[in-house]
């Protein structure tokens, strides 16, 4: 008895700094972007086929990590609230999302896919941010540049239409709840903005494409 007391004791002691560590750090929580198109389908342009390759992003936000700007001029990335998969990525995916739901073209295929495809959409996004340098007027900032593509038979590759934008959307407070609902809706007022040009821009160029 006498040696066993100590032992238990001893495991109780080495249970306490795990726990009291646990406690010091909480855990990562993981966000994903969801921009859903609530508007009626366009009538598509006939015998298009449309293809969003992956976009590209500023490498200032090309982690997980999401990033603010402070009020004293400095940047912090944080390491507890992150995207579930890298921006550029789930970005990219949200797009095709949108533009398959938009029906601008007949159909929008997977980049890797062996179909022609005789329009394209490429984009880069040059910010992606909660601004906080203003105490009391918190925003979630998207700013990208996007470029609508007709693809020729021969493989000749044209630019009908290049928009850039930047959104500024106020938030209610400095949670990543708020912050995330922001992005969603910049997102959003962007694709619609570009839906519209690239449309006309489809319709003008006709069917245009790899026939």
């Amino acid at each position: 008895m006498k040696i066993r007391i100590p032992l238990v004791i001893l495991a109780l002691v080495a249970t306490l700094p795990a726990c009291s560590i646990r406690q010091d750090y909480p855990d990562t929580r993981r966000w994903a972007l969801e921009v859903r198109r609530d508007a009626p389908a366009r009538e598509p342009a006939p015998d298009t086929r449309l293809v969003v390759t992956r976009f590209d992003i500023s490498r200032r936000y090309e982690g997980e990590q999401m990033v603010y700007r402070l009020a004293d001029g400095t940047w912090e990335s944080d390491f507890h609230h992150r995207f579930f998969v890298a921006p550029a990525e789930m970005i990219g995916e949200e797009a095709a999302s949108w533009f398959r739901a938009a029906r601008v073209t007949e159909t929008v295929i997977d980049a890797s896919s062996l179909v022609d495809a005789t329009h394209g959409i490429e984009g880069t996004v040059t910010k992606l941010l909660g601004d906080y340098s203003k105490k009391d007027a918190p925003h979630a900032v998207v700013s990208m540049q996007l470029f609508g593509l007709g693809r020729s038979a021969s493989g000749e590759v044209r630019i009908l239409v290049s928009a850039g934008y930047e959104k500024r959307v106020a938030v209610a407070d400095r949670t990543s709840d708020a912050l995330v609902d922001g992005w969603e809706q910049a997102l959003r007022e962007i694709f619609t903005d570009f839906e519209e040009s690239f449309a006309a821009a489809v319709a003008g160029d006709g069917a245009g494409g790899a026939r």
